[in-house]
């Protein structure tokens, strides 16, 4: 699957504007998603996974996508136990391939390594992306810089979003792959959180990917977008 990802991210890169944005709906119109900031500057491409509940092996995915393409990993958990902003830490991350591609060398791969299991966490994604990808003279400076989290990119950027969504969700996979997990997972059941807690959060997150899965999977297999489909999350070989 990471294989995969990383040629439909080298596509991505290689066709279409930033792709993806979203409303406080149950899903962004296929109109908007095409809406994403107009390509400008060098090409840094964002991998994220969408309809896949905490336990379905994003992280996995992801760590597997930065050996095998070389991605930098903004990873939401490594965020938390570091007490870091999220948002912030991936606007670094996108300055920095802007950067890199910048001095020609090719185009960066960032992978998005957040739970995005209904749309409006796409919404928030693509939300932050487009700040990344306004031209500098457009980027909060001083104080108001610092309270958004916003860094100045020296570039103008291009950024183009890779959806990889899975063919369908096995929740009890999922559940028992929490089970196992210890306390560097924000989400778990090793006790760092109330008794019935982790399961509670868990279930909101698996109701939440299987509505949005089919809709997910309309906007990744969309022609021409870079985006991916695959069953590799819940192969038991």
């Amino acid at each position: 699957a990471a294989q995969a990802a990383a040629q439909a991210a080298a596509q991505a890169a290689a066709q279409v504007e930033a792709a993806a944005s979203g409303t406080a709906g149950p899903q962004p119109p296929l109109e908007q998603v095409e809406q994403a900031a107009a390509p400008q500057g060098p090409v840094v491409v964002v991998v994220t996974v969408l309809a896949l509940p905490p336990g379905g092996g994003k992280s996995c995915f992801m760590r597997a996508l930065r050996d095998r393409a070389g991605a930098t990993i903004v990873s939401s958990d490594e965020c938390t136990v570091a007490k870091k902003k999220f948002d912030a830490e991936l606007k670094k991350a996108v300055a920095a391939a802007a950067r890199q591609a910048g001095q020609g060398q090719g185009a960066p791969v960032i992978g998005y390594d957040k739970n995005v299991p209904e749309a409006s966490g796409l919404h928030k994604m693509i939300k932050v992306l487009r700040e990344c990808a306004r031209p500098p003279n457009q980027q909060p400076r001083g104080d108001k810089a610092k309270a958004a989290g916003n860094l100045a990119i020296a570039v103008d950027v291009d950024v183009r979003v890779c959806l990889v969504v899975p063919e369908a969700v096995d929740g009890e996979q999922c559940w028992l792959r929490i089970r196992q997990r210890d306390t560097t997972h924000v989400l778990n059941d090793a006790g760092s959180m109330r008794p019935g807690e982790c399961r509670k959060v868990f279930t909101q997150f698996l109701r939440g990917a299987e509505r949005w899965l089919p809709d997910a999977q309309k906007l990744a297999e969309a022609g021409g977008r870079g985006g991916l489909v695959t069953g590799a999350f819940f192969d038991r070989q």
